[in-house]
């Protein structure tokens, strides 16, 4: 059977006005052939039987394989033999034969023309690609532009902020060459509100936070002595919470508009408010390391109290054994008297070395400890003392 269709081939990004196409299909079911134009993404509009010859629709047919059947599908007159080859490569079809009812060609030339149009084709559909590429880079582009505009409209509008406070709290801290950059960037800024020059309004931005923060800096090392402690645990202050959060905001406005921050801050980039505590917990600890080691500082200065603490009772048992005791015990009590007031001498003698290396005092200590052990035998033997 024979049937003669209506289709409209519509551009799939609604570029192009809809196309009129009409063909004829030989095959066997008028439902064969709706499932044929189903297959194809056509739009049916008609579908009717077709009893004249078919040579007298058209000059030309194309063969393509379809359901595992070879379907013959006749053009009109509108058509060339290249663009209706082309035109069913581009709907997925495998064209596997094409021909004149006329003048018959031969299957080199049949097999050189599907060939050439494959390629065509090819050529046609890797431009296409590109075209879409390059039209979603120019698409994600202005999404990007429009992105970056409304985030530098926020950042200007925390940094006016920000500058607004700090006139008013810190200007003890801006000298008048500051103060009168600060205004001049201010101006800028506001107009460049307007702009879509995001590197200017970058570089200008970045410019105001130097500024910024140098000031800032000068405030908070003013107040370090000054600022009370948050509690009483903690060697934190208010200060350091301030200094913090304030080095926090900018680092978050920084990422914001996609401009590089320092090395020094790279970390607030990573951990954020984490590091707050992290460094809060790291001046705490230091703080108490200060603590330990002020105690082994002194480490000389407690062993000579604690040694005077010792003879003075040594002392008072001498006493004791000679006025109202037996005297079996002195022996023992003027060997320990003479040993422990060794110590306490070549304690005061290292006391006089003074070091801010807690390593090198601790060295001091053993060394001293073996001097002891070392001379007390030679002093024992010396003096008769066993």
């Amino acid at each position: 059977m024979t049937f003669v269709v209506n289709t409209i081939k519509q551009d799939s990004k609604e570029t192009k006005k809809p196309q009129n196409i009409q063909f004829l299909l030989d095959l066997s079911s008028p439902l064969f052939a709706r499932k044929f134009i189903e297959e194809s993404s056509l739009v049916l509009l008609s579908l009717g039987d077709y009893s004249w010859d078919l040579n007298s629709f058209g000059p030309l047919y194309v063969i393509v394989s379809f359901e595992a059947k070879e379907i013959r599908v006749v053009s009109t007159k509108d058509f060339n033999l290249k663009s209706f080859v082309l035109l069913f490569l581009g709907l997925w079809f495998d064209v596997i034969d094409w021909n004149y009812f006329v003048d018959p060609q031969t299957p080199e030339q049949i097999k050189k023309v599907i060939d050439v149009c494959k390629k065509e084709l090819e050529i046609q559909q890797e431009s296409q690609k590109d075209a879409a590429k390059e039209e979603q880079e120019k698409e994600k582009k202005f999404y990007y532009q429009d992105d970056w505009l409304e985030k530098a409209k926020n950042v200007i509008a925390w940094s006016l902020d920000k500058v607004n406070s700090l006139l008013v709290d810190k200007w003890a801290f801006i000298s008048a060459k500051d103060l009168r950059t600060i205004k001049i960037k201010v101006e800028e800024l506001k107009k460049m509100r307007m702009w879509t020059n995001y590197e200017k309004i970058r570089d200008m931005l970045q410019e105001l936070f130097s500024i910024v923060d140098r000031i800032e800096e000068d405030y908070y090392a003013s107040l370090e002595d000054s600022s009370e402690k948050l509690f009483d645990w903690t060697s934190v202050t208010a200060v350091d919470l301030e200094r913090q959060v304030s080095i926090l905001e900018k680092v978050q406005q920084q990422q914001m508009f996609w401009w590089n921050v320092s090395v020094k801050r790279k970390d607030y980039v990573a951990f954020g408010e984490v590091l707050i505590y992290l460094m809060f917990l790291k001046k705490d600890f230091i703080e108490l390391f200060q603590k330990i080691l002020l105690y082994v500082y002194r480490i000389f200065d407690f062993m000579q109290l604690g040694l005077i603490i010792i003879l003075v009772f040594l002392w008072w048992s001498v006493v004791y054994f000679l006025l109202l005791s037996s005297s079996k015990w002195l022996d023992n009590i003027y060997y320990s008297f003479f040993t422990l007031w060794f110590l306490w001498l070549l304690s005061f003698l290292f006391s006089y070395i003074k070091s801010k290396n807690p390593l090198l005092i601790w060295v001091l200590f053993v060394v001293m400890i073996v001097l002891y052990f070392v001379w007390i035998p030679i002093l024992k033997h010396t003096f008769a003392l066993s």
